[in-house]
């Protein structure tokens, strides 16, 4: 959910629901196996599409990692969590 006030200046999200949409053997990250499991669940269905615009790549200090989605600050978000593997 979006928590943004655009006459201050400030940009915020937070979190409203967790879902896990799979589980992985590996620790990579791929966007083709994040695609596959965005499919299992209604919400996420749309980013299972092979489009280059919802891969974002920000392996830098401060960055996001790697994750799935449309916009940044409102809607579903893939990213693989290594901390909850079974």
């Amino acid at each position: 959910m979006s928590e943004c006030d655009s006459y201050t200046d400030y940009h915020d999200y937070r979190i409203e629901r967790a879902v896990i949409l799979g589980f992985s053997t590996h620790t990579r990250n791929l966007f083709s196996e994040m695609r596959k499991y965005a499919a299992n669940f209604e919400g996420t269905a749309y980013l299972a599409e092979n489009d280059k615009e919802y891969e974002h790549r920000e392996n830098y200090s401060m960055g996001g990692g790697m994750y799935l989605e449309r916009n940044k600050y409102s809607g579903w978000t893939i990213s693989k969590r290594t901390d909850l593997r079974p």
